[in-house]
């Protein structure tokens, strides 16, 4: 698939860590919003739409955890908007993670080392169709 997101969302990232992800995403070209808190991320998600969202997870799977399933419920409220492609970062050994985060809704769970690398992963597949999101022609 060729096409990119309109627009992602990130989530979790603290100043140090926005630069090189919003750097990737200029080079993509894909307009990105920046939600420094999950409290901010559900503010920006009830007034907008997003076909891509990632979620660093690194310092709090549970408070992340949350956040997931908060955004997805504000998504069931929206019928006839597709469901953004829900990507959550996490520390490593990822598959300790994976369990309690699939069952919330989340698509991809990726366990790399910075944001940039992170966004650059998701847009590879994004690109590829992994993400159910980047299927759904609206």
């Amino acid at each position: 698939m060729d096409s990119l997101p309109r627009q992602m969302l990130l989530v979790g990232e603290d100043l140090a860590r926005q630069k090189p992800a919003l750097d990737v995403l200029a080079q993509w070209g894909v307009p990105a919003e920046v939600a420094p808190s999950g409290a901010q991320a559900l503010e920006v998600v009830a007034q907008g739409a997003f076909d891509l969202i990632l979620i660093d997870v690194i310092r709090s799977v549970l408070d992340g955890l949350f956040v997931i399933t908060r955004l997805r419920n504000l998504e069931r409220q929206r019928p006839g908007m597709p469901p953004a492609a829900l990507v959550v970062r996490v520390p490593k050994p990822r598959l300790t993670y994976e369990a309690p985060l699939r069952p919330a809704g989340v698509d991809d769970v990726l366990s790399l080392a910075g944001a940039g690398a992170a966004v650059n992963e998701c847009l590879l597949r994004w690109r590829a169709g992994q993400y159910r999101a980047s299927q759904a022609e609206v």
